[in-house]
């Protein structure tokens, strides 16, 4: 499954927590900041994409396969998009 992760690495950060595999993406737009995080659940089979807007709670959703994962992921990336956010142009401090 790392491979998945691993081509959309643009402007995102990765890391290996136990048991599971993180991604995330920082989008921005003007001086707000958008956090989209997709992570693998090793253990369980499962997967979650969590979006968090600056100003309101996180929203997440899970999911049983990577293609439901991937379809989701790719149509709120164009949404975002749409709305004026883009990939954090400057470097990003890798997560621990």
């Amino acid at each position: 499954m790392w491979p998945f992760f691993a081509c959309f690495c643009w402007s995102a950060a990765c890391y290996v927590s136990t048991g599971h595999l993180h991604m995330v993406w920082f989008f921005e737009r003007q001086t707000d900041l958008l956090v989209c995080e997709i992570r693998h659940d090793v253990e369980h089979a499962a997967y979650e994409f969590e979006v968090a807007s600056p100003g309101a709670p996180p929203t997440t959703q899970s999911f049983s396969s990577p293609t439901e994962l991937i379809d989701s992921y790719l149509r709120m990336q164009s949404q975002l998009r749409a709305q004026g956010w883009r990939p954090r142009a400057s470097d990003i401090a890798v997560l621990e």
